[in-house]
């Protein structure tokens, strides 16, 4: 007797939710083991602003997707720092993937709705020690709510339904085993500035 068609479609929604969930979890196992695991830095001499030319170049075509325009502040000549090139890549392109994530979803919930902007800039740090840099990633997103702002760089924290709480975590200890920190400056419906500050010759 074949099953009725209303049948069959639970079935199937069932096991489709099912798997979204095993593909959630799976991430959240990654994300812990990369958040928990030791973090060897291999630091050597690297052009911050090719760095992010990089990043840009890479990452532009899928923000294009989502309707945001990538931007990068022209630098004043080389600017180079003693970093783990491969972890401060990730870093930023944390930053740059919540960014454009929340700007695609700020119009309307669609994930095409953005018409956003996503602004990067390297430069020495403004009111910091000398020998320190500054990465600003900066969205013209809805913004962060005040409440958020002292929680979002903890374990766990999200404000994302599926999120797995560890991004920006990852974030801040990237920055922490440099010897750098993290700061955010956000308004509420006119966006985020994430600053990662960091040393420009770091001791391990």
């Amino acid at each position: 007797i074949q099953q009725p068609v209303a049948a069959r479609t639970r079935i199937l929604n069932r096991l489709q939710n099912v798997q979204r969930e095993t593909v959630r979890l799976r991430e959240i196992v990654a994300d812990f083991l990369k958040y928990a695991g030791k973090m060897e830095l291999d630091c050597r001499p690297t052009n911050i602003h090719a760095l992010l030319e990089e990043l840009v170049d890479f990452f532009s075509p899928q923000a294009q997707v989502h309707r945001v325009q990538v931007r990068l502040k022209p630098a004043q000549g080389p600017l180079m720092a003693s970093v783990d090139a491969k972890l401060i890549k990730q870093a930023v392109l944390d930053l740059m993937i919540n960014a454009v994530q929340e700007m695609s979803n700020n119009a309307s919930g669609s994930p095409t709705s953005g018409n956003g902007e996503l602004i990067l800039s390297a430069g020495p740090a403004d009111g910091q020690p000398v020998g320190q840099i500054a990465i600003d990633v900066i969205d013209t997103g809805s913004g962060i709510p005040p409440e958020a702002l002292d929680k979002i760089f903890e374990a766990y924290y999200s404000t994302k339904r599926s999120g797995t709480g560890l991004g920006l975590a990852m974030v801040r200890r990237i920055a922490q085993e440099h010897g750098g920190r993290i700061t955010v400056r956000s308004e509420p419906g006119k966006g985020s500035d994430f600053t990662l500050i960091l040393p420009v010759d770091h001791l391990p």
